[in-house]
């Protein structure tokens, strides 16, 4: 769901990259992340989501979702054509009004701020735009649905190296986990 989000406000923002500006979604490895950077970058991010109002339960729960959604506009200089304020403005203006598909309400300005740069020598100034919107979050215990988000769990390291293993609630192979535990607490060899 959150990818989708993103994706699809990176297509909405398409319009704004040039030879000097790119438009990304946040990459799913912070190394990727390189800085400083030659252009202008505009990165989307999912940030969080609260449930929030009246639940209201119908034979299944349902729920407002009010998701947050970064918008990062980084560049070597604030002001002129390009830079952080004048595509900021332009992100802002492709935006507000838009509505994502499967969310009930269009998105809303939160709020912006320019932050101080993390290292003064590299001059990189980053504002940060905070925009909202509303999807329905309904309960779905289906069991197809159900097994498929438990079938596999991936765990990333430090390194950015990652490894599937089986997850034991779906009905993976506990021997495979290395471990045999009994009930009693006693581990066998």
């Amino acid at each position: 769901m959150y990818a989708e989000i993103e994706d699809e406000i990176v297509q909405r923002l398409a319009p704004l990259a040039t030879s000097e500006v790119e438009v990304e979604a946040f990459p799913d490895v912070q190394a990727q992340y390189g800085r400083p950077q030659a252009k202008t970058r505009v990165t989307v991010q999912v940030h969080d989501d609260e449930a929030e109002g009246r639940i209201r339960d119908v034979g299944m729960i349902v729920q407002d979702n009010i998701v947050s959604i970064y918008v990062v506009v980084r560049s070597n200089k604030r002001r002129g054509a390009n830079h952080v304020y004048a595509v900021a403005k332009a992100a802002r203006i492709l935006l507000l009004g838009f509505k994502l598909e499967n969310c009930d309400r269009k998105i809303w300005y939160s709020n912006g701020q320019l932050l101080p740069s993390e290292d003064e020598t590299k001059g990189t100034y980053t504002y940060v735009m905070k925009f909202m919107t509303q999807l329905p979050l309904v309960e779905d215990y289906a069991e197809d649905t159900l097994a498929d988000a438990l079938q596999q769990i991936t765990v990333n390291s430090d390194f950015g190296s990652s490894e599937t293993v089986d997850d034991e609630l779906d009905g993976g192979d506990a021997d495979d986990t290395g471990y045999d535990i009994e009930f009693d607490g006693n581990a066998d060899d």
